[in-house]
Order: structure tokens, then sequence, then C-alpha cells
């Protein structure tokens, strides 16, 4: 599945693959998941390895090698697999959000403008969510009004202590695959990636993978800790800030896309609930 593109299984004399096909104006941003590749696969993350990559003015194709394994709400039900799949995809994610980045920005090829400051990158991002939002009639002026509000003040709260790590962005369980012993084999579609505060990661942790593997979040969530050999300060107002940014954008792309009422109802959903948590 795919917005706007195409995604297929392909099987060759020369090994099993996954096709993806996307219109012209996926160019950039697919540039961009090239890096996020490369920097994943240089501090050791397991992922999908891209063998193929050309753009035309027609078309974008992306060939990747196809990767055997399993769904991770599989392990359900076994605790100790469970603790294995939380502790590796939690080192993986520490080692990627300790990579040194020059800045924030939602594109890594260099396409898009680079942040010094996270208050200042979402700033820039909440001027491109309301545009869009307006745009497609998503969200109420009063809502739209208020959460930029709220996002406003918490990255000047935080912003002194937020340093920019590259996140992938939708950990969602489609997007992890591990094998029978619970290990995380591959972090899979990294179309999402992008130099943001670490707490980045958090809104398609809490929203999908948690719920859908329970008890991955407490053994997930020591290990992570103990592998960024760091302090995480005023962690609770990054990740609030994140989901509400994070929600207000989910609505504002998905709206009006036509099989989609239902994931947009959740994230209007949850950005009232964090908006009227105060």
């Amino acid at each position: 599945v795919g917005f706007g593109s195409e995604n297929w299984r392909v099987v060759t004399k020369g090994g099993v693959f996954v096709l993806k096909v996307g219109p012209p104006e996926s160019a950039a941003k697919w540039n961009s998941t090239r890096r996020a590749h490369e920097i994943a696969s240089d501090v050791g993350l397991p992922i999908h390895r891209l063998v193929h990559f050309s753009a035309s003015d027609v078309t974008v194709v992306r060939v990747f090698e196809w990767v055997d394994g399993l769904h991770p709400t599989s392990l359900s039900g076994q605790p100790e697999k469970l603790e294995r799949f939380a502790v590796d995809l939690a080192t993986s994610l520490a080692r990627l959000h300790t990579v040194e980045m020059s800045g924030f920005t939602s594109r890594l090829d260099g396409s898009a403008p680079l942040f010094g400051r996270w208050r200042d990158y979402v700033a820039y991002r909440l001027g491109q969510i309301r545009v869009r939002s307006m745009a497609r009639n998503a969200l109420d002026p009063s809502t739209l009004d208020r959460a930029c509000e709220v996002i406003s003040g918490l990255a000047a709260e935080v912003d002194h202590v937020v340093q920019p790590s590259l996140c992938h962005r939708d950990l969602h369980p489609d997007n992890l695959l591990v094998n029978a012993e619970g290990r995380l084999v591959a972090v899979l579609d990294w179309d999402m990636a992008e130099a943001w505060d670490a707490a980045g990661e958090w809104f398609k942790l809490e929203l999908h993978l948690f719920p859908s593997v329970p008890g991955v979040e407490a053994p997930f969530t020591r290990a992570y800790r103990a592998a960024i050999e760091e302090d995480l300060p005023l962690w609770d107002r990054r990740t609030r800030l994140v989901s509400l940014m994070e929600s207000m954008n989910t609505v504002a792309n998905v709206a009006h896309v036509p099989g989609q009422a239902e994931y947009a109802a959740q994230a209007r959903t949850k950005l009232h609930a964090l908006l009227n948590a105060g």
C-alpha cells in the first residue's frame, strides 16, 4: 500500500525484491530516503538494502532486497521474545539517535531548509501544516490556532535541551520484522525519516506499536534509556509537542484521502485529547 505509489514483490532468478514505483514528485523525498538508509546502515541497523534507484519526468523507481521475517504481533504472549525484540529495537534507535546531525530538517539530502534550533524548525513545520490544513479544511480554525499556540510554547520551553537526531518517524508494526526468536531482523520504510528531536519516534510508537504488541513498552523504555547513556530532560514536554504536531500533520495529510477517514478521525481525537489535557 502507499499514497500515490505502487509496491510489488518481484521474484527473479537472481532473488526476491520489492519494487516501488512512484510519481515524479516523489523524487526529492525518495532521494532523502537514500541518505537515511546510508546513515542507518553505517551505524549497524538491520535494514532492507536499496539495490536500484532511478528517476525520470514520468516516474521514480526503487528496488529493495526482500527480507524474510515475522510481524511483531506474532510475539504476543511470549515475554522472553518480547524482551529480545524490545531491547533490539531500543538499542538500534539509540545508535540512530546519537548520530551527529548538522541541524533539524525535513530532507536529509539538503533539499530543504536546515535549522540550528528546534523551535525554529517547529515554526517552519507548523507553517506548512497550517497551509495544508486550511487548503483541505481539515481542522477548524480555532483548533488549528490553539494547537499552534500550544506547540510553539512547548518548543520555546524545550529548545535549550533538544539536539537534532535522525528519526525514522514511522515505527508502526508493519515496518518492523522479527524472527521466530524475537530478534529484530529489519526496520523497513524510511520514507518519513527526518532530522528531529529524538522524541519524534514516540508518536507512532505510542499510537501503534505499544498498543499492538502488549508487553513491549516497559522493556523498550528501560533499554532505550540505558542505551542512550544520557538523561532525557523535559521528556514529557518533548513527546507532547511531537504528538500534537504529528496529530495535526496526520489530519492535514490524510483527511482528504479516500479510505483514510478512520485514521484521520483517530488522529483528530488524539489531538483534541492532548489539547484538553492541558
